[in-house]
């Protein structure tokens, strides 16, 4: 047998080995709880170990307040009937209390959503988002940013002041509040329309894993809680982007929105966060709100798009890291996300992620009866791991590398 045949026939051996123990390891891999979790506990060693866990603080639990809007537009590209049932799931499965801004049109809508015992407050001051004080008078500008738009296809003048109202609304609802005597450890905004499927959470966020990520947050960070801002996030920015200088802009990149692509045999889904859920203590809500504007104000008075809340987030997170934490989906195993992980979609998955654990094991019941039966049944002796709390500011290095720090801040807030 001459030099090439037993090379040959080597490879073809080697191959076939391969072949053989490659399923065998991914057999392994998956059925076994034991295994899977030593892998994922090497994979993540820098994680500590409450996270992902839901061991809770002995301090009383938090009192928490959601903020929410619904402007609907002239344009919208979906019905009433798909706005009653996401209301349905939100205002009529949550008990926890909400502070609620629509027009007084909607005024019937939002109520008949909401049962007489759980706590809301109904505020139809505002017509039209346009009416809130930061945006008053800026239709005109508006409309001619519009033409700057890289997706103006889909986006209007009215929904992009729907998505800058968020950050007045937020601090609306902590004012009112305040004056009408309640207070509130923690405040998050919550899109009205982020509850579209079918859920079992009733006291969402669960205090207690609200009081486990902040404190998570402060320790990993060195930043006091009540100065921190929550945001999930499933993208991460450009690497070019490390050179990015405050005079340059709105960050306009699928991060704060999270554009996080799924590979599928077929097809890659993309889904997103846009801008859907945020929030942290009242003080911290507050500075976000006039930290936000006042970039807002800067860069359209520099005649840059700022239609697109998100590409301002970004802009804050590069120029503010320290006082932000997240929970990037990415850094959950690969094979818990997507269609058959045991960790859901992405696109809501905070949901799941700030749930209690009754919710949590009932939301994995109903994408278990989604599922074929026999995937089904090996996916169900597998437990979702919950991605971990991160500084905003270990997030960026990390992505950017050695020598990256926040870019120098010449505005004045």
């Amino acid at each position: 047998m001459n030099v090439h045949a037993i090379l040959n026939s080597r490879r073809v051996r080697l191959l076939f080995l391969v072949s053989c123990i490659v399923p065998l390891l991914a057999l392994l891999y998956f059925t076994s709880p034991a295994i899977r979790s030593s892998l994922i506990a090497e994979k993540f060693a820098h994680i500590s170990p409450a996270d992902g866990s839901d061991s809770t603080s002995t301090s009383s639990e938090p009192r928490i307040l959601l903020v929410s809007a619904l402007f609907p537009l002239k344009n919208s590209k979906h019905s009433q009937s798909d706005y009653e049932a996401w209301l349905k799931r939100f205002l009529g499965q949550i008990s926890t209390d909400v502070y609620f801004f629509a027009p007084p049109e909607s005024s019937d809508l939002i109520s008949s959503a909401r049962p007489s015992s759980f706590p809301m407050t109904l505020n139809t001051t505002f017509s039209s988002p346009f009416d809130v004080p930061p945006l008053r008078g800026l239709q005109s500008n508006y409309t001619l940013m519009h033409s700057q738009d890289r997706e103006k296809h889909r986006h209007s003048p009215e929904l992009y002041a729907v998505w800058n109202a968020k950050a007045y609304f937020l601090s609306e609802a902590i004012n009112n509040a305040n004056k009408s005597g309640k207070t509130y450890d923690y405040v998050f905004w919550n899109d009205a329309g982020s509850f579209r499927d079918d859920h079992w959470y009733t006291a969402w966020p669960d205090p207690r894993r609200v009081t486990q990520v902040f404190e998570q947050g402060a320790r990993k960070s060195g930043e006091k809680k009540e100065d921190l801002i929550f945001f999930p996030v499933a993208g991460m920015p450009y690497w070019s982007q490390r050179y990015w200088k405050e005079d340059q802009g709105p960050v306009d990149v699928d991060f704060s929105e999270g554009g996080f692509v799924f590979a599928t045999l077929s097809a890659h889904i993309l889904t997103s966060y846009p801008g859907s859920f945020f929030g942290g203590s009242p003080s911290a809500a507050q500075w976000w709100s006039k930290t936000f504007y006042a970039y807002h104000d800067h860069y359209l008075s520099l005649s840059y798009f700022v239609g697109k809340d998100q590409t301002v987030f970004n802009a804050l997170f590069f120029l503010y890291p320290k006082r932000f934490i997240a929970m990037y989906f990415g850094d959950m195993p690969y094979i818990d996300q997507g269609q058959y992980g045991t960790c859901g979609y992405g696109w809501w998955h905070f949901h799941f992620w700030f749930g209690d654990e009754e919710g949590k094991k009932r939301e994995r019941e109903i994408w278990s009866s989604k599922l074929a039966m026999g995937w089904a049944l090996w996916r169900g002796k597998l437990r979702c791991t919950l991605a971990p709390v991160v500084p905003m500011k270990d997030m960026l290095e990390g992505w950017f590398g050695w020598g990256w720090t926040p870019p120098e801040r010449r505005s004045e807030i």
